[in-house]
């Protein structure tokens, strides 16, 4: 039970930080501080998600800029990343990053890694539960009936 709590707080700390650390890379790059800027957590699935005045990115009309924004999202994913494992010597693996220019919006997803004895995905691919090869030869049995 206590190791339980350390690895929640851990991952507690480890996306507080990121928030930051974004926030930070985040006005460096763009010259202002972004609109909003919250992080969400699931065990250890952290999702970071950005507000930004559209005009950085071009608000839609101007492609060389959105490029040029989403490239910066881009490499801020991966700073963030090696960073916040680097100043909480947690493992952090970068995920997707989602941008919609048009709007203002950044997701960032990332995982804290650590976990995978005790993860759903890897208690199927260790046989303790159905594998991806029995859910597909399931699913399509089902649309052959």
């Amino acid at each position: 039970m206590l190791t339980t709590e350390r690895r929640r707080l851990q991952c507690q700390r480890v996306a507080e930080l990121a928030r930051e650390v974004l926030g930070d890379l985040f006005a460096v790059h763009a010259g202002e501080p972004p609109r909003a800027l919250r992080e969400y957590r699931e065990s250890d699935a952290v999702m970071l998600l950005l507000r930004f005045d559209p005009r950085l990115a071009g608000s839609g009309v101007d492609a060389e800029l959105e490029a040029r924004m989403d490239a910066a999202l881009m490499a801020m994913c991966e700073m963030v990343t090696e960073v916040v494992s680097q100043r909480s010597g947690a493992e952090i693996v970068a995920g997707n990053l989602s941008v919609c220019a048009t709007t203002g919006l950044a997701v960032f997803a990332m995982r804290v890694a650590g976990e995978e004895q005790r993860s759903p995905c890897h208690r199927v691919r260790d046989g303790r539960g159905r594998g991806r090869r029995e859910w597909e030869d399931l699913r399509l049995a089902s649309r052959s009936t």
